[in-house]
């Protein structure tokens, strides 16, 4: 385990525990239901990766009825959704600071399926499975540079950067990569409400530890070493099926949530990741 103190604002964990608390511990009666079914190929597609407003088809081969909820900078048509089908459409992207001036730039967007009745999935604690979209903006995409890595390395800040919260990248060369192990998320002993452990890909706060798998990976990025955890809940088996080799070069998200104060570690989710 490891215990951190989070760089997220004490407001913002508060939201997320509290989230979680109402989603997992608000005392509703719900039944627990057992299924039969791969969690491997549960999708047809976990990552995306477009240009402009396409429909996006994603087909869930789930045994129960799934739902999308619609999203910031996603619509969602749920018509078929009693076959597992959903149409997702990118809205837009808004133009945000830039190098002085407004431009529309790259994003990732995350949209999860979960079941339409309210129910717990016997082996998930709250079924919420990720779907990724990067949307590439029309005025490209905003690279951090070696340089600002060391900066951020050196104060753990990163306000003073262009963009928007879920608008910046790196790209990079593997250099190294541990070995799969399980974690629990970032505790935080000392809160208001108690401890919480935090698991930044899914950018919330929980009660007592989480099993999740992961992975330490270091990027070179301009001759500058970024050290990573790839993190998700082990359920989904999304860490797993991760394929990563030594000199791979990457495209990485850059998640202002997996930011913590006083490591170097920046925590991400494997769809953050694409080899390119």
């Amino acid at each position: 385990m490891k215990t951190f103190k989070l760089f997220l604002a004490a407001a913002c964990i508060a939201a997320f525990s509290l989230a979680a608390c109402e989603s997992f511990d608000n005392g509703i009666d719900m039944p627990t239901n057992e299924y039969s079914f791969d969690i491997n190929s549960y999708v047809n597609q976990n990552t995306f990766d477009v240009s402009g407003t396409p429909d996006i088809l994603i087909s869930a081969n789930s045994p129960f009825t799934p739902t999308i909820l619609s999203t910031d900078g996603l619509d969602v048509d749920v018509t078929d959704r009693e076959h597992g089908n959903f149409i997702l459409t990118p809205t837009p992207i808004d133009p945000v600071r830039y190098k002085g001036g407004r431009a529309s730039l790259t994003r990732d967007i995350t949209a999860y399926i979960r079941p339409l009745e309210l129910q717990y999935v016997a082996g998930f604690e709250f079924f919420n499975y990720p779907i990724r979209i990067r949307q590439r903006g029309a005025d490209g995409t905003l690279y951090l540079s070696g340089s600002d890595i060391a900066a951020w390395k050196e104060n753990h800040a990163a306000a003073d950067w262009d963009g928007n919260y879920n608008q910046h990248y790196v790209i990079g060369t593997v250099k190294s990569l541990g070995a799969l192990h399980e974690e629990e998320g970032i505790c935080s002993p000392n809160t208001t409400i108690g401890p919480l452990w935090t698991v930044p890909a899914a950018m919330r706060s929980f009660g007592k530890p989480q099993s999740l798998e992961a992975f330490e990976m270091t990027l070179d990025v301009d001759g500058v070493e970024l050290q990573v955890m790839v993190h998700y809940f082990k359920a989904y088996n999304l860490v797993t099926k991760m394929k990563l080799s030594m000199g791979d070069q990457v495209e990485m998200n850059f998640p202002n949530s997996g930011i913590v104060t006083g490591s170097n570690v920046l925590w991400v989710s494997p769809l953050d990741i694409e080899k390119i």
